[in-house]
């Protein structure tokens, strides 16, 4: 299992470790893979992503595309966010999946990193209270 890592400077392909034709398959803008043109290396890589990773369209129908909710850092829960990349486990902690929500409001972007379970919790489709 190979899990989606911070894209480094120097690239080598996440399997064999070829520098040569690297190319770099993101998730979020600083996080993915890395892999070369090999095909063992790439569906070595699509295999694990079907076990790391989380298309933004699938967390769209899990929690909705409308204002979602989100626990700010002072702990006030703030409505007003939007989900911008797949959700990825990290080898570190592969229990959680992080998912990459800003505000939807284009004079105050701001982005934050969320679990699945939190950003579910704080959005239950059954929860209506704001």
């Amino acid at each position: 299992m190979h899990y989606p890592h911070i894209i480094p400077f120097n690239l080598a392909c996440d399997i064999c470790f070829s520098t040569t034709k690297v190319s770099v398959d993101l998730i979020t803008p600083y996080v993915g893979y890395t892999c070369c043109t090999n095909k063992i290396c790439k569906d070595t890589i699509n295999e694990s992503k079907k076990h790391c990773v989380m298309t933004k369209e699938q967390l769209i129908n899990e929690i909705g595309t409308s204002s979602i909710r989100v626990k700010r850092s002072s702990k006030k829960i703030e409505s007003g966010w939007e989900i911008v990349s797949d959700g990825y486990k990290l080898k570190t902690d592969n229990t959680k999946t992080l998912i990459l929500v800003q505000r939807k409001n284009p004079h105050r972007k701001c982005k934050k990193i969320i679990t699945y379970s939190e950003l579910k919790k704080l959005n239950s489709r059954n929860d209506l209270s704001y």
